[in-house]
């Protein structure tokens, strides 16, 4: 039986435990979650005790994922990125303030990419001095913001 969110397609692009988790929530719930790491793999993936090249802190933080492996480094790592945002739901992110508007992959672009369906994603690039409405969207970890 499929879950509440069998429809829902999320790239994610998050590291160590707050967005790692936010995700694995929404595919236990059966959104198609697309981890993307870098090739050396998540930083997750060597804490702790390692077996078979993962540890048991990131498969309980990534379970129900897929995964794809993009050097983010190179432009043809962000044209496979902005495919995947292309059919998305939701997108994740989890970088520091300011990293992901250096990356040239800001909320802007990503609504650009994606104007006919409702987005979510985690910004930590807002101000958090922020008295808009959108402050009131404010998660643990940044801000989540959907588009009308």
């Amino acid at each position: 039986m499929p879950g509440p969110l069998h429809d829902i397609r999320a790239p994610d692009l998050t590291a160590m435990v707050t967005g790692p988790v936010a995700t694995m929530i929404l595919a236990d719930q059966g959104a198609d979650v697309i981890k993307v790491e870098p090739p050396a793999g998540d930083i997750l993936r060597n804490l702790g005790v390692v077996r078979r090249g993962m540890s048991a802190f990131f498969l309980s933080c990534n379970r129900s994922k897929r995964s794809l492996s993009l050097d983010l480094n190179r432009p043809a790592g962000w044209a496979i990125v902005k495919k995947l945002i292309g059919t998305a739901d939701v997108f994740v992110q989890n970088f520091r303030p300011g990293a992901i508007e250096r990356m040239a992959l800001d909320e802007v672009l990503v609504r650009g990419i994606r104007p006919r369906r409702s987005l979510a994603g985690i910004w930590s690039s807002r101000p958090r001095t922020d008295t808009s409405p959108r402050a009131r969207c404010r998660t643990a970890n940044g801000w989540a913001c959907a588009a009308p």
